[in-house]
């Protein structure tokens, strides 16, 4: 994707990190995971903005 400019946000590679934030055998997340992950992308959005 690099190749055509595509950002990537890896939000596995951030999630996977903080086992603990996700409730069990599921794939949502607990409150604290969700912001991680919300901030994680609102910055990324912002990066791409120039902000």
């Amino acid at each position: 994707m690099k190749k055509y400019g595509v950002i990537i946000d890896d939000q596995y590679g951030l999630t996977s990190k903080y086992p603990e934030e996700q409730r069990e055998a599921n794939v949502h997340f607990y409150e604290e995971g969700k912001k991680r992950q919300a901030h994680q992308v609102s910055q990324n959005i912002l990066d791409v903005l120039g902000l």
